[in-house]
């Protein structure tokens, strides 16, 4: 022991000697650095020696102690085994903030760097992070506002490929996405360097501190320490790298120290090159944190696999050299490099500032030598940097797989020495393998394969490349891979506000502008390019810094054969070509070419008669010119054109009075003009000389000739080209005021003549203040339209046949391309027309209308029951099954469910579409309400015999009668059971407890908003409009059905055996309008309408962290109010409400013997309500008094009081009632007192004006959360239609509210129910920037449940295996990617995800659930062998468990 307590001693005084070197006391050490260093290697040495000490313990020590002697003595000796096993690679999770790392300048910008770092990585380097010198200047120039201090270029200060020593000053990863900002500073990198550690060989980086006459003062950052470099030990690096000049105070520069003085005070560097490369540090390192990137060293190999080695330096430092920094070679490892052998190696990265300290070294000989690989011995010295010779984007022919890891290949190249190319497993194949067998497969060791560079990463001594097939074939993978002035080929992307987006390749996007898309102004480019349409643009420019190509559609652009101009240099005099006008001014316009070249034309070079014509009115911007260059000024940047001389600039133009043509009167007779050709609408005429005329197909026939037509399709075939004929002028203008787009503009100012046929023809006046309602008259078919043809009556004047006027028969009317041509004749009568405002509404006069007895009503006020018409389907409403019908502009009608068809059928409106045209008759008119209810029965509307399987036509309640089976479409279902639509104005009600023949725990999950089913009748009052009815199969049928033992109910019951994590089915979100919101009244004046209606909704907020109240301090919700749909008037709803909640509340009471004090509370004022009301409805304003009277707290009664008055027109008072509830309800009653203020809200969306309805919501900002109310009016936007208001609201709401995950995903359910997906997909990463990451998870699956529902199944799911992969031990979440994929329906793809969920490692309670949840799944949809795999899976993994 004494012995111990010596060494011990002796190690704390060498500890004690060496601190006091760095904090000395009165006075230096008497001890020398090299005794230092001794010292430290003995310290070293002891503290980590596994040898046993050769003296036993004597018998006189405990046992005990014994024994944790030897117990401390093998846990020593088994320590350094333990390391040798682990081999630390580098990554980036490795890096921290402080750690330093060699580094090498692959791009320099105008304000920072880009670095490669070893690992593939990357960093930025900032300006302000290079020197200290360099960080004063930019401060002055950020203060300076005359901007005289000039900053130095750094590609002046660096060059690519250049060596630098860097600290990690930052660290951020966001979204897979890393960023590491790095500092050159010496005194930042090279802060905790010891003055005695500097030492010859040494390499550091240095920044010019002042330039003196013999050489540059340096800084390197060590405390203490001066440098100083001669001109001759940086002449070579001055020659090579620095353009032959001198060098600039801080500029950075990599550097050697070549000598130490005597008195260490200050050290010699060396700037030259080769010295650099062969300097190796000799003497070793008093302390770790000495250790900086770049040194050249020797040490001992510890450990040699298939990771890498393990250096020992000096005996006390490990450095780990990973595979990837050694030199390739077919050997072994361990067979290269022998245990015990020494290496020499340059370190990569030191971090000595966390608690586990690395050290990461190289062996790869550029890294070794600090030079680039040169790919051949004849390269240039401009291409020795690889990164130049095979940039982004080159092509390697042939490569060759020498090694295959986990992560990716690593690939030998021909001609290529000391440098390997690596692909990562992602850039293996378009889709990326799941596993990369060594000696099989398309990427085993020994393949070859074509690829293309990614990068070059000098650090690693690697090319990054990709094998993709798709990227191999693309022709542009940068922007710089375009040239302007080709023609490439592109798909349209989108549309966006000022022109088109084109995609030219998976990585790259053009930009089209609107001026550019068409030689002629187009106001609706979507109708001339589609979404996915192939096209083929000419580039305009290529802005490869700023990511832009600029693209052109201009045909005359596009076929123009003239020389592009480029640049300046190949512009010569005298030359034409093409360009676009961009800008006009007083004194001339801009022409704009390729490449953002431009010229100039001088007004008097644009047309002779510039003084007689202002420029705007005979040219626009945009317009496609031909000019010829007159001067070019390369030095200034000038070019000079004309868009009126020719090839020979110095020609002499011909005299106006030699280019003067021959003017035609209006009223001559021409005998000999000449057909050139014929276009659908019209003859194109060559006049006596050679004056452009033409004939408009309203002026080619005379009304007699056209009724003998034989072709009425093609009028114009009977004429030929060449034809000569006869005609009269009708007109005579200049081409620059014409509305034809004139290819070139020598001829501008040349006329142009209108001409007829009909030689008798008078001049015609303005047509449509000649034509009035009912007149018919002939026209031709101008344009077809989706929606409707344009018809011209006049050349100048064209008519709007909609497409319900285009055919009594609606098979002709919904497909006119088919059946009608441009330039066909026709016969039109006119509907309407206004010349004051231009419109002219026409109709087809079809040969069999006589037979017809269509009628054609234009306002409400015209349209009759009972009268035959065509409709345009105008919206298709999926939920509830019905249909929206144009019958002319500003009047629609409904077509109801019922009405669709005689036979009933599920889902009926798939057989219709937008834009289709159908017959229909009419049903009912409320011309005050603008309402109009439609019918499509065949048996109504042709007087067809009726189906025997058709339901009869139900108008009213004294249609139905007590036992009759009926079919139905679900109109609703709400609290209080389901609604049955019979008819469009008769409805029947089924009580919970008549819905099924079992026990169902969630029983609104059995019926669906538009569902068919059948039913039969209970219970009929006519008198009080009331149906109820019943679904159970046993009442529907009268058969008895088998009552389903318990176990079957109970598998009915969703199974919920944990707690903390609920199985329950999730696919429906919970922000859906059908779930979480209690129904509410709707306010009509008509008694009957359940469509247009004012409704209130609870909003039900599902934010897990607003849900802090219990159930029991929760208000009391409003009373729900009828089926949620309009109110009857009759008063007896309110009866047959109070009745089904009594018997709601009784069911509750048998379920549960213990009721709340809040349930006993709502049943009792049920019973008073039900008492006032004496079974009578309120039918006068004493009535709703005496109720509100007894339930002043009722919200229920309240708004019922209002859409009485609503009943009378009564809407001040309706307002007044509202207002009055608002005083009177209890403040604790907030439940009741949102269900007025949102009935206020819909009153005045519907009666009132945008500012009281504006001033309404304000008002409810005050008293309620503000959240519901914004929620609430945008529901009554989206009910309403109103659209554009319900979007901008949206928008108004995700700014206030967006930290709320709920108003996002109802804002893409929105977009996604308006069919906007891409919309809702931008959302959804707008939403993960707005969130905290807590919801993102919840966020990110409700909108997959929104793709699965109302968007694409594919796209939902590969948002769930996104959320899957970084959440896999989340059961819940596998159970709602389980629930979407059943609904989905594809039971192969749910088959295998059953399989992939069950082999994963669970508890057995989870994995209970998912077997038993599998179970149920194959027994509803699969086979018998599908269960048995099941039953089959399960005890296997059961016996794995016993096992």
């Amino acid at each position: 022991m004494g012995k111990r307590k010596t060494e011990t001693e002796a190690t704390e005084s060498a500890l004690t000697t060496t601190e006091e070197v760095n904090f000395p006391r009165g006075g230096a050490s008497t001890l020398t650095p090299l005794e230092h260093r001794e010292i430290s290697n003995q310290v070293a040495k002891d503290l980590f020696s596994t040898k046993k000490s050769p003296k036993k313990p004597t018998g006189d020590e405990p046992a005990k102690k014994k024994r944790k002697s030897n117990k401390g003595k093998a846990t020593a000796s088994e320590e350094p085994k333990k390391d040798q096993n682990v081999m630390q690679e580098f990554t980036f999770n490795k890096l921290s903030v402080g750690s330093l790392v060699l580094g090498c300048v692959t791009q320099i910008n105008e304000l920072n760097l880009l670095v490669s770092l070893p690992c593939q990585l990357n960093g930025s380097v900032a300006i302000t992070e290079i020197s200290g010198p360099l960080t004063s200047l930019v401060e002055l120039a950020a203060e300076d506002e005359d901007d005289e201090i000039e900053l130095p270029s750094l590609s002046d200060l660096f060059y690519i490929g250049q060596w630098v020593h860097c600290r990690v000053i930052q660290l951020e990863e966001t979204k897979g996405a890393k960023r590491i900002e790095l500092s050159l500073k010496p005194s930042v990198v090279n802060e905790n360097v010891l003055k005695v550690d500097v030492s010859q060989g040494m390499l550091i980086g240095a920044t010019v501190e002042s330039i003196e006459d013999h050489g540059y003062v340096m800084s390197v950052g060590v405390n203490g320490l001066t440098a100083f470099c001669k001109h001759k030990d940086a002449k070579s690096y001055v020659e090579q790298y620095n353009r032959d000049e001198s060098l600039i105070v801080g500029q950075y520069v990599q550097c050697l120290v070549n000598s130490i003085p005597a008195n260490k005070r200050s050290v010699q560097l060396s700037m030259d090159r080769d010295e650099i490369s062969k300097a190796k540090v000799l003497d070793p390192f008093s302390t770790l944190n000495s250790v900086t990137p770049g040194q050249k060293l020797t040490g001992m190999v510890q450990v040699a696999n298939k990771s890498g080695l393990l250096v020992k330096v000096n005996g006390l430092y490990d450095v780990y050299i990973n595979t990837a920094q050694l030199p390739y070679s077919d050997q072994p490892i361990d067979d290269t490099y022998r245990v015990s052998s020494n290496v020499t190696f340059r370190t990569l990265f030191c971090d000595v500032q966390t608690d586990q300290k690395f050290l990461f070294g190289s062996l790869l000989p550029t890294l070794l030598d600090l030079t680039s690989p040169v790919p051949s011995a004849d390269a240039d010295d401009d291409e020795a940097y690889l990164g130049r010779r095979y940039p982004y984007g080159a092509f390697i022919e042939k490569i060759t797989i020498v090694r295959v890891s986990k992560i990716g290949v690593t690939a030998v190249m021909e001609g290529v020495d000391n440098l390997l190319g690596f692909v990562h497993i992602s850039q293996l194949a378009d889709e990326q393998p799941s596993l990369l067998p060594q000696d099989s497969g398309p990427f085993a060791v020994g393949t070859t394969h074509r690829a293309r560079v990614l990068g070059y990463k000098p650090l690693d001594g690697i090319l990054s490349l990709t094998l993709k097939p798709s990227v191999l074939e693309d022709k542009y993978l940068q922007f710089s891979d375009i040239v302007p002035g080709e023609i490439v080929q592109g798909t349209v992307h989108k549309f966006v506000a000022n022109g088109m987006l084109v995609k030219l390749s998976p990585r790259i996007t053009g930009y089209v502008p609107l001026t550019f898309l068409s030689d002629a102004t187009l106001t609706r480019p979507e109708l001339k390019f589609k979404i996915g349409a192939k096209v083929k643009p000419r580039v305009m420019a290529v802005e490869a810094d700023q990511r832009k190509v600029i693209l052109t559609l201009k045909k005359s652009l596009v076929q123009s054969d003239l020389p592009a101009l480029l640049n300046l240099d190949d512009v010569k005099p005298k030359m034409a070509t093409h360009g676009v006008i961009v800008s006009i001014k007083p004194k001339g316009s801009v022409i704009s070419f390729y490449n953002n070249l431009t010229a100039f034309c001088p007004a008097h070079e644009m047309t002779e008669q510039a003084a007689a014509v202002k420029l705007q009115d005979s040219f626009r911007v945009g317009q496609t010119a031909k000019v010829y260059v007159l001067s070019v000024d390369a030095e200034n940047g000038q070019l000079l054109v004309s868009m009126i001389r020719d090839q020979v600039s110095d020609a002499k133009r011909p005299s106006k009075k030699d280019q003067t043509q021959p003017r035609y009167t209006p009223g001559d007779i021409i005998k000999d003009a000449k057909i050139d050709h014929i276009k659908p609408m019209q003859l194109v005429l060559t006049l006596p000389n050679n004056v452009p005329g033409h004939v408009h197909i309203t002026n080619a026939f005379t009304s007699k000739a056209l009724r003998k037509l034989k072709d009425q399709k093609q009028p114009l075939s009977s004429f030929k080209a060449g034809q000569t004929v006869q005609v009269k002028i009708l007109a005579s203008h200049e081409t620059k005021k014409s509305n034809y787009l004139p290819l070139t503009h020598k001829d501008r100012l040349g006329s142009f003549v209108d001409c007829s046929l009909i030689l008798d023809q008078a001049p015609k006046s303005d047509v449509l203040k000649t034509l009035s309602v009912g007149d018919v008259v002939p026209g031709f078919v101008a344009q077809i339209r989706p929606d409707h043809m344009m018809v011209a009556v006049s050349p100048l004047v064209k008519g709007k046949v909609r497409k319900q006027h285009i055919s009594v028969d609606p098979a002709i009317a919904s497909q006119p391309g088919k059946h009608f041509a441009v330039g066909q004749a026709v016969s039109v009568k006119v509907l309407a027309v206004q010349a004051n405002k231009k419109i002219l509404d026409l109709r087809i006069v079809d040969q069999d209308e006589k037979k017809s007895s269509l009628s054609y009503p234009l306002a409400v006020d015209q349209v009759k029951a009972d009268q035959l018409v065509n409709g345009l389907v105008t919206a298709v409403d999926e939920r509830r099954q019905n249909l929206t019908v144009q019958l002319y502009h500003g009047v629609s009608g409904r077509v109801h469910v019922t009405h669709l068809a005689d036979v009933y059928q599920d889902t009926p409106t798939k057989a219709f579409s937008i834009n289709q045209v159908v017959q229909c008759k009419v049903l009912d008119v409320d011309v005050a309400l603008k309402r109009i209810d439609l019918t499509l029965r065949a048996s109504l509307v042709q007087g067809a015999a009726a189906d025997p399987a058709s339901q009869k036509a139900i108008t009213s309640v004294q249609d139905v009668n007590k036992d009759d089976v009926i079919q139905g479409y679900v109109e609703n279902v709400a609290n209080g059971g389901v609604f049955i639509s019979y008819g469009p104005q008769v409805q029947a009600r089924v009580k919970i407890a008549q819905l099924s023949d079992d026990f169902v725990k969630d029983w609104k999950d059995l019926y669906t908003v538009g569902q068919l089913v059948t039913s039969k009748v209970l219970f009929v009052d006519a008198d009080l409009k009331r149906i109820e009815a019943s679904l159970k199969e046993s009442v529907v049928t009268g058969k008895p059905v088998e009552k389903k033992k318990k176990k079957d109910v109970e598998q009915q019951v969703p199974d919920e055996e944990s707690e903390d994590e609920p199985m329950q089915d999730n696919t429906d979100v919970s922000d859906d309008d059908s779930e979480g919101e209690s129904d509410a009244m709707e306010i009509d004046s008509d008694a009957q309408n359940s469509d247009d209606a004012m409704e209130i909704e609870q909003d039900d907020d599902d934010e897990e962290e607003e849900e802090e109240e219990s159930d029991a301090d929760e208000p009391v919700a409003a009373l729900p109010i009828s089926n949620g749909k309009a109110f009857d008037w009759t008063g007896q709803s309110a009866l047959l409400g109070q009745d089904s909640d009594s018997s709601d509340a009784d069911s509750e009471d048998s379920d549960d013997d213990k009721p709340s004090k809040k349930k006993k509370k709502a049943k009792q004022v049920v019973e008073d309500r039900t008492a006032e009301l004496s079974t009578a409805a309120p039918q006068s304003v004493g009535d709703f008094e005496r109720l509100v009277v007894g339930s002043p707290d009722s919200s229920y009664v309240w708004i019922n009081y209002m859409a009485y008055q609503l009943q009378l027109s009564e809407i001040e008072k309706a307002r007044a009632i509202g207002e009055r509830a608002l005083k009177t309800i209890n403040f604790r009653e907030e439940q009741e007192k949102l269900n007025v203020w949102v009935a206020l809200m819909n009153l005045e969306n519907q009666f009132g004006s945008e500012a009281s309805l504006d001033q309404v919501f304000k008002r409810t900002l005050k008293f309620c959360e503000p959240k519901k109310m914004y929620l609430q009016l945008v529901k009554i936007y989206e009910r309403s239609e109103k659209f554009d208001k319900a979007e901008d609201l949206w928008k108004q709401t995700i700014k206030k509210f967006s930290q709320s995950s709920k108003v996002w995903t109802m804002f893409g359910q929105y977009y996604l129910q308006q069919g906007k997906p891409d919309a809702a997909r931008d959302l959804l990463q707008r939403s993960l920037q707005s969130l905290p990451k807590h919801k993102h998870v919840k966020t990110i699956v409700k909108f997959a449940q929104l793709e699965f529902k109302y968007g694409e199944a594919e796209r939902g799911r590969t948002i769930m295996e996104g959320v899957m992969n970084n959440s896999p031990k989340r059961v819940d979440l596998w159970n709602v990617y389980l629930d979407l994929e059943i609904k989905a329906g594809d039971h192969g793809l749910t088959q295998r995800l059953f399989e992939r969920v069950t082999s994963m490692k669970f508890s057995s309670k989870k994995m209970k659930f998912l077997f038993k949840k599998w179970l149920q799944f194959e027994k509803k949809y699969g086979s018998d062998d599908d269960v048995d795999l099941v039953k089959q899976r399960t005890l296997a993994y059961v016996e794995s468990l016993n096992a």
